[in-house]
């Protein structure tokens, strides 16, 4: 079967001042460093409760948002984007954060479960429990022990974390630009077997 190009990027994350800079909003942070590289400007998407840019990409066009709802609410956007720009699932790549895997390594997957995550548990319910949708998963690990996991992903980083944070922006907004030019097999096999340098 052909595989279906991207047509529509959503980065998961939650607004407000207080979120910035925390392991949470690292697919908003990825979306802001893809938008200063191409120029996008992010504008209140009216009806879709989320900010919207649009990206030409050789010849295609690419939505790209980030939803205004908290992250538990996240598949409220999605979905009404997907319907109202006519977007199949295999058509739609979501970005987030992974505790799974420590700072810095990518994981680009084209379908799979919530693995935990409010946000993507969300995007899967919204579309009524399908989970076949590619994925970009950011590293930023490693999982804290107990019942520390919420207030580590909505606390601000450590700053001697703040290099690997910022290379793990630029290698997130790498992947997009890789993924749309390439596709997702090649991605995968460039991205999955580690984080590469280049």
């Amino acid at each position: 079967m052909t595989e279906k190009g991207i047509r529509l990027i959503v980065g998961l994350g939650n607004p407000g001042e207080r979120y910035r800079n925390t392991p949470h909003n690292i697919g908003f942070e990825v979306l802001d460093t893809l938008a200063e590289r191409h120029q996008l400007r992010f504008r209140r998407a009216f009806g879709l409760q989320a900010w919207g840019a649009t990206w030409q990409v050789e010849g295609s066009t690419v939505r790209v948002l980030k939803p205004r709802t908290f992250m538990n609410r996240s598949g409220v956007a999605v979905r009404k984007a997907m319907r109202r720009w006519k977007i199949s699932p295999e058509e739609m790549l979501l970005v987030f954060d992974d505790v799974a895997f420590p700072v810095g390594r990518l994981r680009i997957r084209k379908r799979g479960g919530a693995g935990g995550h409010n946000g993507v548990t969300s995007v899967i319910q919204e579309l009524d429990n399908l989970e076949d949708f590619p994925r970009l998963r950011l590293g930023v690990g490693p999982r804290p022990s107990g019942d520390k996991l919420i207030d580590y992903l909505l606390g601000a980083w450590h700053p001697e974390k703040e290099t690997e944070v910022s290379k793990l922006r630029e290698q997130g907004a790498d992947a997009l630009e890789r993924i749309l030019r390439e596709g997702l097999t090649p991605s995968m096999n460039h991205f999955n077997s580690g984080t590469p340098d280049n």
